[in-house]
């Protein structure tokens, strides 16, 4: 995103997953962190009772799919049923604040970018993600310094808290917050980021 203030975007993918989403929590609170994450809707379904306390935290939740599968080419009928039906079922937790779409696998072209189009809503990418993702089982340590080297102002951060073991990911989650916030960065909602952005800049 395009702004000159130290702020950073925390987003998480592909929860809820407990007991990670609620590990995922704890750290935040410990730093004041908030974040958005970003749910698949199948898994709302099953662990709800997670849905909920990420929405009694405070935490943006953004819609991520219902099934989390390629949708660059699925028929519009299918577009909306998972969308909507995600959209649908974060509502349903009480939730109250604007709820952004992540397109699983980041792939927005074909009938996903017609759909996003004709009904005005917006993919939010990521500005940085480590590599290899922290999804693989990565270095924590290794995570975290890639966070840390590489974000500047206006970043939005991807990390995963679902689905699986997100052992690595809490862990360099846990290291990089206090280095960032030491520098000077201060992590803000994604909606907050994008209010505040001088312009569009890079999704």
């Amino acid at each position: 995103m395009a702004t000159s203030e130290k702020l950073l975007a925390l987003t998480l993918d592909d929860g809820p997953n407990p007991p990670f989403t609620e590990h995922f929590l704890r750290v935040l609170g410990r730093y004041g962190v908030p974040a958005t994450f970003f749910f698949i809707g199948r898994n709302i379904e099953m662990h709800r009772a997670t849905a909920l306390k990420v929405v009694q935290s405070g935490n943006e939740i953004g819609n991520h799919s219902y099934s989390h599968e390629r949708m660059r080419w699925r028929s519009f009928f299918s577009l909306d049923h998972e969308i909507a039906r995600t959209d649908f079922l974060i509502r349903s937790l009480g939730y109250k604040g604007p709820v952004h779409f992540r397109a699983p696998f980041g792939e927005v072209s074909g009938s996903l970018g017609w759909w996003l189009f004709l009904r005005g809503r917006q993919a939010i990418g990521y500005s940085f993600a480590p590599n290899p993702p922290d999804y693989l089982r990565s270095n924590p340590r290794e995570i975290a310094g890639q966070f840390i080297r590489e974000s500047t102002p206006g970043s939005i951060l991807l990390l995963h808290d679902g689905e699986g073991l997100r052992v690595e990911s809490l862990e360099a989650l846990n290291e990089m917050i206090p280095v960032l916030q030491s520098k000077g960065f201060t992590f803000v909602r994604l909606s907050e980021l994008l209010a505040r952005s001088k312009k569009g800049g890079r999704l």
